[in-house]
């Protein structure tokens, strides 16, 4: 294991870490998200949309219970591979339309996403 592979372990089970990250050094927290191909940050208290700006290169991202992802935020993770949005109630049909590209979504617990916007 390399230091990129320890340092997406330690981001994965603390996303505040991320969430420092984040805010720190341009140049050093876009290199090294080059090298996560998969962040998980489930029930995220920190994480907002303009973060996910950051993460529109990743392969795999998960984001369930992160309550201040909105559909606006769904706009900047328009190439994602797989995605998991479970339980994230500030995202209803219009973000959808952002997502179209995405192999493999998750969207179970989403009270607000109907059928309509499914199609």
């Amino acid at each position: 294991m390399d230091n990129l592979d320890i340092i997406s372990k330690i981001i994965d089970y603390d996303s505040t870490i991320l969430y420092n990250f984040l805010c720190v050094d341009k140049k050093l927290y876009k290199n090294l998200l080059n090298y996560i191909s998969i962040l998980c940050l489930l029930n995220n208290t920190k994480c907002k949309n303009k973060h996910l700006k950051l993460l529109k290169n990743i392969h795999t991202l998960i984001l369930p219970q992160n309550q201040k992802i909105t559909d606006k935020g769904l706009n900047y993770i328009t190439n994602i591979h797989t995605l998991n949005l479970e339980h994230n109630n500030n995202i209803n049909d219009i973000g959808l339309q952002y997502i179209s590209n995405v192999h493999t979504l998750n969207l179970n617990n989403n009270y607000n996403i109907t059928n309509n916007g499914l199609k």
